[in-house]
């Protein structure tokens, strides 16, 4: 339920809430910034290419595999790992910089 009520509290088209996106105060701002996500790479390259025909009524969708790299056991990243991995990449650039 809490989940349902903050996903409609949010602007349909950017996705920011709207406590910030509709408010008119002066002090709010907003800067675009970028993701890169590899599983839409993948998924643009596919439906770009000229030989990509959609038929009709099908969707598209990315399904992640886990290759098998000089014979070793495939890892399976958890959703724990990469959050681990963000924290860790995080820590560093605040070393970094101070």
């Amino acid at each position: 339920m809490a989940h349902h009520i903050l996903d409609k509290e949010k602007c349909p088209k950017c996705g920011v809430p709207i406590w910030y996106a509709y408010s008119e105060d002066a002090r709010i701002g907003f800067e675009v910034k970028h993701h890169t996500c590899e599983s839409c790479t993948v998924l643009e390259k596919e439906t770009e290419s000229k030989s990509y025909k959609r038929k009709e009524g099908q969707t598209p969708y990315v399904v992640p595999t886990i290759e098998d790299i000089d014979g070793e056991d495939p890892f399976v990243p958890t959703r724990t790992t990469f959050m681990t991995e963000q924290v860790e990449k995080a820590q560093k650039a605040l070393a970094k910089k101070g």
